[in-house]
């Protein structure tokens, strides 16, 4: 019985679990995080170099003018007298160039991906990458024509006259076009007073004239009532612009001079390149050359009591019209003819 009972016992046992498998023993291998990319320098930012000569009017309003295009481009402005002895440097964008340069046309082609701006160059045609705006010389009849509107809209019945050089084209030039810029403002310019002057007048001098010959020209103007006479350029360095402010003869010219009378130069009417420059900043910050373009002409205003904001308004919008073709100066500045 009792082999019975432990036969039965070991028949019904449950034999005990077997262990898990061992899994391979893999040491831990300790290492470091990876090291964070190292930051590459940021390219300097590109630049827009002025190239203009030390108390340059012209550059003085290009610069103010590219402070601001520059600021907003995220460009960098320097301003220098001369351009550089070693020619460009990297990251140079744009260059405008007030002072002569020899050899610009060749700088020029020797920097495709720099855009230049030549303002007021002599003997410069465009390039891929220059653009050329015209000097103001070319425009010797339009500053005339609008001396002769601005004469005739600030004076007095239309008592103007312009002094110009004799036996000159520049003279002849002069003399025909503020002409017609009176006229275009007073038509027939018929005063209702004597003296009954066929205005507007023309008085000649030679550029050598002595005091003589300056003192019977300004009897003339007196004798006639002219209230306001245009300078040609050129004649600044001659008595006769402080003996004409001396008998209350209002002034206007293409040059301001040095010591300009506050009470009597009205306006000088001079050169514009920073409003040019804003109409091609777009084209020129893309790449693109502007070729040959026209200098516009801005009126820059000495006595404001004389010329108002209201009549300079009329001043810009014809200045406007000479500048798109709308006007006609009547005379070629080549020849000093009329057409």
């Amino acid at each position: 019985m009792l082999l019975i009972s432990l036969s039965v016992i070991r028949c019904t046992q449950v034999p005990p679990p077997s262990p898990p498998p061992l899994t391979p023993y893999s040491p831990a291998i300790s290492s470091p995080p990876p090291a964070s990319p190292t930051a590459s320098p940021s390219p300097p930012p590109q630049r827009v170099i002025l190239v203009a000569p030390a108390g340059d009017r012209s550059g003085t309003l290009l610069q103010s003018q590219l402070t601001i295009l520059a600021a907003e481009a995220g460009l960098q402005l320097d301003t220098v007298p001369e351009f550089p002895d070693d020619g460009l440097i990297d990251n140079i964008r744009i260059v405008v160039v007030l002072t002569q340069v020899e050899t610009l046309a060749d700088l020029a082609a020797a920097s495709p991906d720099t855009q230049f701006i030549a303002v007021a160059l002599p003997n410069l045609s465009p390039a891929p990458n220059l653009t050329v705006i015209a000097p103001v010389s070319d425009l010797t009849d339009d500053q005339a024509f609008l001396g002769g509107y601005l004469s005739a809209l600030i004076s007095d019945e239309w008592r103007v006259a312009s002094i110009t050089e004799a036996g000159s084209v520049l003279g002849d030039t002069t003399r025909i076009a503020f002409a017609n810029g009176a006229k275009f403002f007073c038509g027939l310019c018929r005063p209702t007073l004597p003296p009954y002057s066929r205005y507007p007048l023309d008085f000649q001098i030679d550029r050598g004239a002595g005091s003589a010959e300056q003192s019977f020209l300004l009897d003339e103007l007196s004798s006639n009532a002219v209230e306001v006479a245009y300078l040609q350029p050129g004649l600044l360095d001659l008595e006769l612009g402080g003996m004409m402010v001396e008998r209350g003869i209002y002034l206007i010219g293409a040059e301001t001079p040095e010591l300009a009378p506050a009470s009597k130069w009205v306006a000088t009417i001079d050169p514009d390149p920073a409003r040019v420059l804003v109409s091609i900043w777009p084209a020129v910050m893309n790449g693109e050359s502007q070729g040959m373009l026209q200098m516009p002409l801005r009126v820059s205003v000495q006595e404001p009591t004389k010329l108002t904001p209201g009549r300079l308004q009329f001043a810009q919008e014809l200045i406007r019209d000479l500048y798109e073709g709308f006007i006609d100066t009547g005379v070629d500045p080549e020849t000093g003819q009329p057409q």
